[in-house]
């Protein structure tokens, strides 16, 4: 799809199809693909821009990631979702990736992203930290409500997906938490795990799921877990952990009859 030629008109339209589930988009199985539906009105339909090339040619745009950026950029503008920087409610915390805030919404905390921290693309950034977070971690779902601007690590200002999830009321699990309460946890919910660069990586055969630290987990009054801020991924064979999972190609799959 090409840049000045978003059509609005259809992507409504196909957007519909999704949400009511007359249809699904094929990068996740069609069960996992509720997260992505749990992501908002807006997570499937920044999908569907970037899903297809739309006869933009390849070579013309070198940098997959800076041409996903354009169209989120025209997209977020034309339908008044670009939120300007200085406009968030208050500051709460900063981490590796990202700042949060109050949220508008009551009961909800707002997120601004930097996508490059754990994403190659924008699109991997939809597929994998907003809709299949959402599928794994039902508990704790991510809705995307926009775009902005942020600063990178290095101090310079770099596009931002700006998410929302709601306010847990908890504590953060404590470092020597770690082998009594979440090994058990993640077991209980089938998986193994692996140490790479002295941090955990759990996995089953479907899934590979990083950055599981104890400021990205929280417990409440009844001891139940809620994790956040989760880097997961399909666990596919070129991911050395065992897994013969692939993602589709971003096929919209018709599920029922338009009759």
């Amino acid at each position: 799809m090409k840049i000045d030629l978003i059509n609005y008109e259809e992507l409504n339209r196909q957007t519909e199809e999704i949400l009511n589930g007359n249809a699904y988009i094929d990068f996740l199985s069609l069960e996992e693909e509720s997260g992505r539906k749990k992501g908002g009105k807006r997570n499937v339909e920044a999908t569907l821009l970037l899903r297809t090339d739309d006869g933009t040619n390849r070579e013309e745009r070198k940098n997959v990631a800076d041409w996903q950026v354009k169209i989120l950029k025209e997209y977020a503008l034309h339908e008044g979702i670009w939120i300007a920087p200085n406009t968030f409610k208050e500051f709460i915390n900063k981490g590796d990736e990202g700042k949060m805030y109050n949220s508008p919404k009551l009961g909800y905390v707002q997120k601004v992203y930097d996508y490059r921290r754990f994403s190659n693309t924008p699109l991997d950034f939809l597929t994998n930290r907003i809709s299949l977070h959402n599928f794994i971690f039902s508990d704790t779902p991510y809705t995307l409500v926009g775009f902005t601007t942020t600063e990178d690590f290095m101090g310079k200002q770099t596009f931002a997906f700006v998410l929302e999830h709601p306010f847990i009321q908890g504590t953060y699990l404590k470092p020597t938490e770690r082998i009594e309460v979440l090994l058990p946890e993640m077991k209980k919910n089938g998986y193994d795990y692996r140490v790479e660069n002295f941090k955990l990586v759990f996995f089953n055969q479907d899934y590979i799921v990083r950055d599981l630290n104890e400021r990205n987990i929280l417990v409440d009054n009844s001891g139940k877990l809620f994790f956040i801020d989760t880097v997961p991924e399909l666990n596919t064979p070129e991911s050395g952990f065992g897994g013969n999972r692939k993602y589709g190609d971003g096929r919209i799959i018709q599920l029922k009859s338009k009759d």
